[in-house]
């Protein structure tokens, strides 16, 4: 068995960042190891594991916001772990606006991401009021007892 190449973990978040605003499907993927878990805590129903669902996730992306662009707005490196702060911006294809930012957390093997933490929300430019939908619910009957 091949020894796995090391890089130091800035340079794989690098690559990362460069192969998504490439649109480097295979890169991208590269970026992830086999085994790779996505773990979102605020969303548990979104988390994931490899790299076959990598590529399903980015090809979505990729097709539905093609003008997809990330900034890597910070990072910071312990040992293994990368902590980094997005920011994702572009159009869907329906002409609608996509932005989304969080920290995700993002431990290196070797070369390769074997883990992340995401912690990001995407930004709600248009659509329902949720400030007013909330105010409807608070004041329904059945919950104002």
């Amino acid at each position: 068995m091949p020894t796995p190449t090391l890089l130091h973990p800035s340079t794989v978040i690098a690559r990362l960042h460069h192969t998504l605003n490439a649109h480097d499907l295979e890169g991208v993927v590269a970026c992830f190891h086999p085994d790779y878990e996505s773990v979102h805590p605020g969303h548990p129903e979104r988390s994931l594991r490899g790299q076959t669902v990598v590529r399903f996730h980015w090809t979505l992306i990729f097709n539905a916001v093609p003008d997809f662009h990330a900034d890597l707005c910070r990072s910071a490196v312990v040992g293994d772990t990368v902590w980094t702060e997005w920011r994702w911006k572009g159009t869907f294809t329906d002409g609608l606006p996509f932005e989304s930012l969080g920290v995700m957390i993002f431990e290196i093997e070797g070369a390769q991401i074997i883990r992340s933490h995401v912690y990001s929300e995407t930004i709600q430019t248009i659509g329902p009021d949720w400030d007013q939908i909330l105010d409807e619910l608070l004041n329904r009957e059945e919950i104002s007892q």
